[in-house]
């Protein structure tokens, strides 16, 4: 499993938000696993090459208040 783009949040309610859709709608568990970030945004999110739709993903992301890093 490969990582194809990090998302950081601010808040960690954004971040479980945009994990249950990517979840429901990008191929479930194996499409995403949770890592740190740094003290602005210390929740992450590595999309992986097993996410059935990484365009979508990017955009849950961004729009539950995730940046790419």
């Amino acid at each position: 499993m490969a990582n194809i783009a990090e998302y950081r949040f601010r808040d960690y309610d954004d971040r479980v938000r945009a994990k249950d859709k990517i979840y429901d709608q990008c191929g479930g568990s194996s499409a995403y696993y949770d890592t740190s970030g740094n003290s602005d945004y210390p929740y992450g999110l590595y999309i992986t090459d097993e996410c059935t739709n990484a365009s979508l993903a990017a955009k849950i992301c961004e729009a539950n208040g995730g940046i790419r890093y």
